[in-house]
């Protein structure tokens, strides 16, 4: 019998609890799979710094000051899904002890305080040009952060953008390019900058990690996906760049995301992973 070498030798046999599948999921993306980005960034110089770019799959490191805040603690991750609307979840989402949001980047309406809550403690984001320019309008509020983590591909911007984020003094942390391709390998496609952020957050000894206000783009039928002042041209530019009206499934195919979100409820739910009612429906069953 010819012994075949598994695609994460060497690595945990695992992300974020999910076992690692053996063949590996099928590739759903317009992207060249992840081993061929990975050597392709491992080739290239880095213009910006003297640290090589990662080449290969690796496992996650957890960052210090991240563990500090939201080890043993109730964290509450919230997207900007338009399902919260009308929902009065804000005083339960700011019952939690730490709240993470998605490549949010100003402070959250006023009037929408009662739905979504109004604290962001943690930033998970893309950092790519568009969320960084419209960051660094909003210094003010960014500035309240206490910590901010990229959960998307960095690529060869890494410590262009890093060296940004460090001059606005807050602790943060980018997760490693080889760590996300790994992710993006087990879950089929390249995930989303929520389901990566979500992926990250799994690997921290937290009491719980309660999602809400994501609903998988309405589960692949989009529509109405966000609040209004979330979705509204000028802020989708800030986190997607000029084309504002293409979500760009074609690289972020979202079934294989669902299909990896149950294994992830497989492995967690109820105890670790919680979710909102929406989810709950969709994935456990009224």
């Amino acid at each position: 019998m010819v012994n075949i070498e598994k695609w994460f030798a060497g690595l945990s046999d695992n992300v974020a609890g999910v076992p690692c599948s053996s063949p590996p999921q099928p590739w759903v993306c317009s992207n060249p799979i992840p081993e061929a980005q990975l050597s392709n960034l491992g080739s290239l110089q880095n213009a910006y710094g003297p640290n090589p770019f990662p080449g290969k799959f690796e496992d996650y490191i957890k960052d210090p000051h991240l563990s500090e805040l939201i080890e043993g603690k109730t964290v509450a991750f919230v997207g900007p899904s338009a399902h919260l609307v009308g929902q009065n979840m804000g005083d339960f989402i700011e019952s939690h002890d730490v709240i993470v949001r998605v490549n949010q980047t100003q402070e959250i309406p006023k009037h929408r305080w009662s739905d979504f809550g109004h604290r962001t403690d943690i930033l998970a984001s893309n950092l790519n040009a568009p969320s960084m320019a419209a960051l660094s309008e909003n210094l003010g509020w960014v500035k309240t952060l206490k910590h901010i983590y990229g959960a998307g591909p960095s690529m060869w911007d890494r410590d262009k953008y890093g060296k940004v984020v460090d001059s606005w003094n807050i602790p943060w942390h980018n997760v490693s390019d080889g760590y996300l391709f790994k992710a993006y390998k087990e879950v089929g496609t390249t995930s989303s900058t929520g389901l990566s952020a979500m992926i990250v957050l799994m690997n921290y000894d937290v009491e719980s990690l309660y999602i809400t206000g994501n609903s998988f783009y309405n589960f692949g039928k989009c529509g109405i996906v966000y609040y209004d002042e979330f979705e509204d041209e000028d802020s989708m530019k800030k986190v997607n760049g000029e084309n504002t009206h293409h979500y760009r499934h074609d690289i972020h195919a979202i079934e294989p995301q669902i299909d990896f979100f149950k294994r992830l409820l497989d492995a967690h739910y109820p105890h670790k992973l919680k979710i909102d009612k929406l989810l709950e429906n969709y994935f456990i069953g009224g």
